[in-house]
């Protein structure tokens, strides 16, 4: 008997005889970078050979990070629709399915966009995150169950006036200040760190301050981070930038 099983977890495998299949169609993550107290964008990538037209799978993350809202990539068909929901053990559960069987499009490339949020007081450093349990199901309703996969999460500090999170500090961040004024803030806009002179509101004064830590040559190593309780803003007077540029 020459049985085709994908996927490892089957009990054909107790047959003789059985002609085992690599496992080529799977859901994979990447190594990402977040910022503490800023909500972030992962994606859940696909490759595959075979026409896919559904899946389920459980996201783990570390503490401190909780999944926002998950959304499908271009790579969807009009017909497909996702949900998720949280676990009792902590993890997010997340399952698409195509009402009309239509197969994902493409072979590569990202299908899931995950929204995270990182708690402020979330320990800067390297954790581990995974996607788990995944079923993979052709539009001929056979299942696909590759392996568990798992990748690095690292989480870092936000510098103070680095508003848009780029992690550096240039003439943008000022710039997104003024739009945030005119209600028109960008797609990402960490506020902490947009009160630079720590009088709790974001102002125009915040954007000049910004202006002035870029012409005194502080836009990258003398930049406290948003835990410091020391202010860059609070020196930032004509003279002390005048000796800085001397």
């Amino acid at each position: 008997i020459n049985i085709n099983v994908v996927g490892t977890n089957c009990s054909w495998l107790a047959f003789k005889n059985v002609k085992y299949s690599k496992c080529t169609d799977n859901l994979y993550v990447e190594d990402c970078k977040c910022l503490k107290g800023v909500q972030t964008t992962i994606p859940v990538m696909m490759k595959n050979e075979k026409s896919i037209t559904a899946f389920q799978f459980e996201v783990e993350l570390p503490e401190g990070v909780t999944l926002s809202a998950c959304e499908l990539t271009d790579r969807k068909k009009s017909g497909h629709t996702m949900s998720s929901s949280l676990l009792p053990n902590g993890n997010y559960q997340v399952t698409c399915i195509s009402l009309s069987s239509e197969a994902f499009s493409g072979n590569d490339g990202a299908l899931v966009n995950l929204t995270i949020d990182v708690d402020n007081n979330m320990a800067a450093g390297d954790y581990t995150y995974s996607i788990k349990n995944v079923e993979l199901t052709t539009t001929g309703a056979i299942a696909i169950l590759p392996e568990d996969e798992s990748a690095t999460m690292t989480v870092s500090n936000v510098k103070l006036g680095d508003v848009n999170a780029d992690d550096k500090v240039t003439i943008t961040d000022a710039v997104a200040i003024v739009n945030y004024i005119l209600n028109n803030p960008p797609t990402t806009f960490v506020y902490d760190v947009a009160d630079v002179n720590g009088d709790n509101r974001v102002s125009i004064t915040d954007a000049v301050a910004i202006v002035n830590m870029i012409l005194a040559g502080q836009n990258d190593a003398n930049i406290r981070e948003t835990e410091t309780l020391l202010r860059i803003a609070d020196t930032l007077d004509p003279e002390y930038i005048k000796q800085s540029q001397q």
